[in-house]
């Protein structure tokens, strides 16, 4: 594939009942083509959802941010980003990742999007960037990629876009086979909260106008059943209601530059971002997961970029996902609905078990047997833990529980347990190691703080 910048035409004819007809009214519309590119990219080429690091941060900023979160996420799994490299970019909207990615690495990528306003624009911006020899703009569905694509692209990255499917197990299968054996998956995405209420989807999937949302273990699944295994995953859903906020501002103060878009359009997005605050801030709602998955066999994506003809290298190590650390017996100490998701943690608790702040944590109510995944939210005051948002429907003030976190990895490292006691204080601290290590079975506790080496189940 040359990194040329041609070609109008589909790549391949998309098929009947696939998503083409809803994301084309959605985004190829003069109104809606300029909504996004002003809303969502501030007239830039990012029109995706923007990870925001400080106040001061302008929605160029966020969106650039999130390119960063992803390209690192992916490299700490193992990607490569460089001369040689193929990217494929699935629903790359107006192009700003491939433009960054390409201008700053050298890799070569091929943007594959249905929309003709949103691809038009990306090739004036390749050329303008003098990239035409890096960067492809590919009009095409990703439900139904070219045949000749078969293991051809080290990469497939893509923001924001596999939601919009209704066939997202056709998007996993294809992403599958166009990566070479040992390739990488790097993707963001809207998703269901996995305790989230069905009534506020359905109302969500709605507004979307789709018919499946999937949590992100649904992700993983899907992304297993066509040979991916995920390495690597971040949760970025406490970002959505900045966003939504963001967006519902900038409706207000662009309406000047908003010159296709009538009074009566601006009005209705700007109600649906509303529901979608209220919905988030009184429990779970859709979530927005970061994910970095490896195609079963082969070379690594290093590998096949600095020689096409070498051997090819083993398959990767099996690997597992593995317990981290252990908060035990933390009791809750107040609730709040009218919360976007979370549950509020101690800085004090979370370092005695290595917890860190924003981190996915699965919850158990000891008290009623409710279990739930979450994040931690870091809370100045000692010894407190709060219930937020949809979880707070799942526990009382004085319930016990336990969070746990985990890692996924080749080998077992030996996780942090920190227990707690009636008032949230800290009475023990040790790991999880194998016994076998001991000559045993089993596992055991190894003390690491004032503890008694106690083991414990759960």
């Amino acid at each position: 594939m040359t990194g040329t910048n041609s070609g109008n035409a589909p790549a391949q004819a998309p098929e009947a009942g696939d998503t083409t007809s809803t994301v084309l009214a959605q985004y190829d519309t003069p109104e809606s083509a300029q909504f996004y590119s002003v809303v969502m990219g501030d007239g830039g080429s990012d029109v995706h959802y923007g990870v925001y690091t400080k106040a001061s941060d302008s929605t160029r900023d966020a969106a650039e941010n999130t390119i960063a979160v992803l390209r690192s996420l992916g490299e700490s799994a193992g990607v490569t980003f460089g001369p040689g490299v193929k990217v494929l970019d699935l629903g790359a909207g107006n192009g700003g990742a491939a433009h960054k990615l390409a201008a700053e690495t050298g890799c070569s990528v091929t943007c594959l999007n249905l929309c003709a306003e949103q691809n038009a624009a990306n090739r004036s911006e390749v050329v303008a960037r003098d990239l035409s020899d890096l960067v492809t703009v590919v009009t095409g569905s990703f439900e139904k990629l070219p045949a000749d694509w078969t293991a051809s692209f080290n990469i497939v990255w893509s923001q924001d876009a596999i939601v919009h499917s209704n066939a997202k197990d056709k998007v996993f299968a294809e992403a599958a086979r166009v990566l070479v054996p040992g390739g990488h998956v790097v993707m963001s995405d809207i998703m269901a909260g996995p305790a989230a209420d069905a009534s506020v989807l359905s109302a969500f999937k709605e507004r979307l106008h789709v018919d499946e949302l999937l949590t992100p273990s649904a992700y993983e699944v899907g992304l297993a059943a066509a040979g991916v295994t995920t390495l690597r995953t971040r949760d970025l859903s406490g970002q959505l209601v900045t966003n939504y906020r963001r967006m519902v501002g900038r409706i207000s103060s662009e309406r000047a530059r908003l010159d296709r878009c009538s009074d009566a359009y601006l009005d209705t997005y700007a109600g649906l971002l509303g529901a979608n605050i209220e919905a988030l801030c009184n429990g779970e709602a859709q979530a927005w997961f970061a994910l970095v998955g490896q195609k079963v066999g082969g070379r690594t994506t290093a590998a096949a970029a600095a020689d096409a003809d070498a051997t090819v290298a083993p398959s990767p190590p099996l690997v597992r996902r593995w317990v981290a650390s252990k908060l035990h017996g933390v009791r809750v100490t107040d609730k709040s609905v009218r919360y976007h998701g979370s549950v509020g943690v101690s800085r004090n608790l979370m370092a005695a078990a290595g917890i860190k702040e924003f981190e996915a944590v699965d919850v158990v109510n000891l008290t009623n047997g409710a279990r739930w995944t979450t994040y931690a939210l870091g809370i100045d005051a000692d010894d407190a833990f709060t219930l937020n948002g949809g979880g707070a429907r799942r526990g009382e003030t004085g319930d016990e529980c336990v969070l746990m976190t985990y890692v996924q990895s080749a080998a077992y490292e030996p996780a942090r347990v920190a227990y707690c006691g009636a008032d949230n204080s800290i009475i023990d601290q040790f790991t999880y190691s194998h016994k076998e290590e001991a000559g045993e079975n089993g596992s055991e506790g190894v003390a690491i703080g004032n503890g008694s080496s106690n083991a414990a189940t759960g």
